[in-house]
């Protein structure tokens, strides 16, 4: 899936549902949280030796 209903009411949204595309595909992931000074955390997980 490119797109989503909600990534249109963010102006990440969409960027960060490719950047999660993308880990996927190559086998890993990525997690979103609350940053510690405000804003957001994004943490991008790859396996190593690709």
């Amino acid at each position: 899936m490119v797109c989503d209903r909600e990534a249109g009411n963010q102006r990440q949204g969409l960027g960060l549902m490719l950047v999660r595309q993308i880990a996927e595909v190559h086998g890993g992931g990525m997690e979103v949280s609350h940053g510690e000074s405000g804003g957001f955390r994004v943490v991008i997980r790859l396996p190593y030796g690709i």
